[in-house]
């Protein structure tokens, strides 16, 4: 994402890591975050890619970033979720409060955006994270003023 222009706010190490720093941390990681989405309009949370995740880890990142979409979700309203990984993905559709999904549109393989039921306006995309997300998704305006 990062890579196409797609503002990235990582996911602090130590949250995953210092159970004790995850109060301030967490908060500051958050105040990042929403900074990035009133400037841009977009942003995308992740763990970082130089972070070496092992097994136990799993469970934490995918309860933070849970954490993380509710958090963000309570403070501003949201209207597009793009969510990757499976386990990740159950964890902030419980988190939010989300109890059925609708298919509306597939967007390449395995991955599909669908509308919230109930929720107003809301829609998710959900990803593998083994694929990578189709580019005129992540940054539509971009793709048309290159077409110009």
């Amino acid at each position: 994402m990062e890579q196409n222009g797609f503002p990235v706010s990582y996911m602090p190490e130590a949250l995953i890591r210092d159970e004790a720093a995850r109060g301030q941390l967490f908060h500051e990681w958050m105040d990042d975050t929403l900074f990035m989405l009133a400037g841009s309009g977009r942003a995308a949370i992740a763990v970082h890619p130089a972070v070496k995740e092992d097994s136990t880890d799993a469970l934490t990142i995918r309860t933070i970033m849970a954490e993380a979409a509710a958090y963000i979700a309570g403070r501003i309203q949201i209207n597009e979720w793009l969510i990757e990984g499976g386990s990740t993905a159950a964890a902030v559709i419980r988190k939010l409060d989300i109890d059925t999904l609708y298919p509306e549109v597939s967007l390449g393989p395995g991955i599909t955006r669908m509308r919230a039921r109930g929720k107003d306006g809301l829609y998710v995309t959900l990803k593998p994270g083994s694929y990578e997300w189709p580019l005129p998704y992540l940054m539509p305006q971009q793709i048309q003023k290159d077409q110009q």
